[in-house]
């Protein structure tokens, strides 16, 4: 016959146990969405620099594929957050690089159109040769 005490002693054992091992279930599920949110805004980031039609010949733009499908094919989550931090840092600098030569085309374009008004207003006698006015 079993006592009592040894009853109680076995169910708070299982109770006990069943806690721990939840506890450490949700604790392990606890760095799932970080790990997703990590991966997602490398994915997001490299999606915006794809999307951009100026970044198509920029390395940086390849590196962060590369990087990316690295994150995705992690073997752990630690080598999945570095791989993901790369891509997502690599394709902020492939978006960077093509917003700073979209704005050096652009004041390129700006200085030129300046040139071509000024050359109209000096023929069209609104300025003389050495800037002023008639």
């Amino acid at each position: 016959m079993v006592s009592i005490s040894t009853a109680i002693n076995r169910n708070s054992f299982i109770k006990m146990l069943i806690v721990m091992t939840l506890s450490g279930f949700i604790a392990g599920c606890g760095s799932l969405p970080e790990r997703d949110n990590i991966l997602r805004e490398a994915r997001e980031t490299y999606a915006q620099a794809k999307a951009n039609p100026n970044t198509a010949n920029i390395e940086a733009r390849y590196d962060a594929k590369k990087n990316l499908e690295s994150a995705e094919n992690a073997k752990d989550v630690e080598e999945m957050k570095h791989f993901a931090y790369l891509a997502h840092r690599q394709a902020q600098r492939t978006i960077a690089v093509a917003e700073r030569k979209a704005l050096e085309a652009e004041r390129e374009r700006l200085v030129k159109q300046k040139e071509q008004l000024l050359r109209q207003a000096r023929e069209q006698g609104f300025i003389r040769e050495n800037g002023y006015y008639p």
